[in-house]
C-alpha cells in the first residue's frame, strides 16, 4: 500500500486553476521521479468538469460524484487520459502519460453533492483516499471546484482532505488577498502551500495600483516568491475551445516557464508530510477591553520586569520617579548628568499632556479595531476578521451590493439572523476568510 499525497489547486474563480491543473498533471507525468510514478488528476468541478474535457474529451461514464455516492468503485472511474492533437477531433493516449490517470468531474450535479452533507462527504473522501492508496497512487492532483457558494460544504470537505495546496492567482490585489486568506485556513488544517503561481502576468504592467510589484505583493501575503507565468495570447485562443492540443504545448511560454521550475515543485511535493496535523483550536479574537487592559499595563509608570536591564547590559536600572523622590535619585534615574539642573517633578500640565497622548493612543486603537469585522455565531462565539478580507470574500460570492455595504457599515454579522437568500454567500465568505463554518452548514 502506498501513502497518497493529495495536492489541491486552489484560487478564486477565473484565475486559470483548471489550465494550471492540466499543465501540472502533464508536467508531473513527463517529469515524474521514482516517488511519483503514479498520478491521479481529480476533477472536483461538479458544475462544468473542465479538466475532464481537457484530459478526456466528452465523458459519459461514471465520475467523481458516483464515487462520492458509492455508486461506482475506483477502478471504473480511474481513466487513462486521451489528450487532443491539433487534428480536429483526434485524441490519443501517449505512452509518456502512462503514469497519469483521471478521475472525471461531473456536469451539473451540484444538488447531488449538496445532498450528501458534511459528514458523509468526509466519509466518502476518506474511502476514496484508501482506494487510491491501495492502487499505488502516489499523488492526487485535485482541481478545486469554482467559487460557487452552494458548494462551500464540498470545498470545505476537500480542504480537510488535501495534504498541501498549489495556489493560483492573477495580477489582482483582491484575488491575491482572498487566495492568501484561503491558504492560511488550509495551513491551519495541516495543508501548507507548496507553491504560488502568478498566472497571466503582463510584463507591461508589473505594478499594482499602489505601485508595488506583483511578485512582492504575493510574497507579502503568502511569504514566498511566486512562479510567474507570462500571459500568452496563443494559450488564450486555444483555451477558447476548452482543450490544449498536446503538440502545441512545447511552444507555449507558460509551459516552458513551468518546465524550468518543475524540479522545485517536485521537491516540495515529495517533502509533504502525509500525517496531517490536527487543526489547532482557534484562538478567540481579543476583546477591546482586554486590549485596553494590556495597553494600560504597558504604558503605566510601573516598569515591566522583563524590561529591566540586566547586569550585563551595562545600563542603570530603570526606576519610577515621583515628585517626592530625592533630587539625586531623580537625577540618576532620569539620566541627568552631573552639573546639570535636575529635572522637575511632573506638573499638572505635564500629566494633562500625558493624558492627551494616552487618549490619542486609545483613539487610534479604536480606529484600528474599527477596521475589523465581527462575526457572531449562534453558539455565542465572536471572532474578528479584517473588513477588507470579508468584503472581498462577499464580493466574490456575489452578495447583493446593498446588503454588502450595509454589513460593512455595521461592522458585524449575526449568523443566526441571516436571510435565506444570503446563506450561500456567507457560507463561501466564512471559508474564504479562514473562519469556521456554522454548525449545520
Amino acid at each position: 500500500m502506498t501513502d497518497t499525497r493529495a495536492v489541491g489547486v486552489v484560487g478564486t474563480g477565473g484565475v486559470g486553476k483548471t489550465t494550471i491543473s492540466f499543465l501540472l498533471a502533464l508536467a508531473l507525468s513527463y517529469g515524474s521521479r521514482r516517488e511519483l510514478s503514479r498520478i491521479a488528476a481529480v476533477d472536483a468541478d461538479v458544475t462544468e468538469a473542465m479538466l475532464t474535457k481537457m484530459l478526456l474529451g466528452r465523458w459519459s461514464g461514471p465520475d467523481l460524484v458516483d464515487l462520492l455516492l458509492d455508486r461506482a468503485d475506483l477502478d471504473s472511474v480511474l481513466i487513462a487520459p486521451r489528450v487532443l492533437l491539433s487534428i480536429p477531433g483526434e485524441r490519443v493516449s501517449p505512452p509518456g502519460l502512462r503514469p497519469l490517470s483521471v478521475i472525471p468531474g461531473a456536469h451539473s450535479r451540484v444538488e447531488e453533492v449538496r445532498s450528501l452533507g458534511a459528514e458523509r462527504l468526509r466519509e466518502s473522501l476518506g474511502r476514496i483516499r484508501a482506494a487510491l492508496e491501495e492502487r499505488g497512487i502516489e499523488l492526487a492532483l485535485v482541481d478545486f471546484p469554482p467559487g460557487d457558494p452552494s458548494l462551500t460544504e464540498f470545498a470545505h470537505a476537500l480542504s480537510e482532505w488535501i495534504d498541501a495546496a498549489v495556489a493560483v492567482v492573477t495580477p489582482s490585489r483582491r484575488r491575491v488577498v482572498a487566495t492568501a486568506s484561503m491558504c492560511r485556513a488550509l495551513e491551519d488544517r495541516g495543508a501548507p502551500t507548496v507553491t504560488v503561481i502568478l498566472n497571466r502576468f503582463h510584463k507591461s504592467e508589473p505594478f499594482d495600483e499602489t505601485g508595488m510589484r506583483w511578485e512582492d505583493l504575493v510574497d507579502t501575503y503568502f511569504g514566498r516568491r511566486p512562479i510567474v507565468l507570462p500571459d500568452d495570447p496563443e494559450l488564450a485562443r486555444i483555451m477558447a475551445h476548452d482543450a490544449i492540443p498536446l503538440d502545441r504545448l512545447p511552444r507555449l511560454r507558460p509551459v516552458r516557464v513551468l518546465a524550468e521550475r518543475l524540479d522545485t515543485i517536485l521537491e516540495r511535493v515529495e517533502a509533504i508530510r502525509i500525517e496531517k496535523a490536527r487543526p489547532a483550536p482557534e484562538t478567540p479574537a481579543p476583546s477591546f477591553e482586554s486590549v485596553e487592559s494590556e495597553l494600560r499595563e504597558i504604558f503605566s509608570s510601573e516598569p515591566h520586569p522583563e524590561l529591566q536591564p540586566t547586569r550585563s547590559s551595562g545600563l542603570p536600572p530603570i526606576h519610577p520617579v515621583s515628585a517626592e523622590a530625592p533630587q539625586a535619585h531623580r537625577q540618576a534615574g532620569t539620566g541627568g548628568a552631573p552639573g546639570k539642573a535636575p529635572q522637575e517633578a511632573p506638573t499638572s500640565e505635564g500629566r494633562s499632556e500625558r493624558s492627551g497622548i494616552a487618549a490619542k493612543v486609545q483613539g487610534k486603537l479604536k480606529r484600528l479595531l474599527g477596521g475589523s469585522f465581527e462575526v457572531r455565531y449562534p453558539d455565542g462565539r465572536v471572532v474578528r476578521v479584517k473588513k477588507s478580507v470579508i468584503r472581498s470574500a462577499l464580493e466574490m460570492a456575489g452578495l447583493d451590493r446593498v446588503a454588502l455595504e450595509s454589513y460593512m457599515r455595521s461592522g458585524s454579522v449575526n449568523l443566526a439572523e441571516l436571510r435565506s437568500a444570503e446563506l450561500g454567500a456567507w457560507r463561501f465568505a466564512l471559508l474564504a476568510s479562514g473562519l469556521e463554518p456554522m454548525d449545520g452548514w
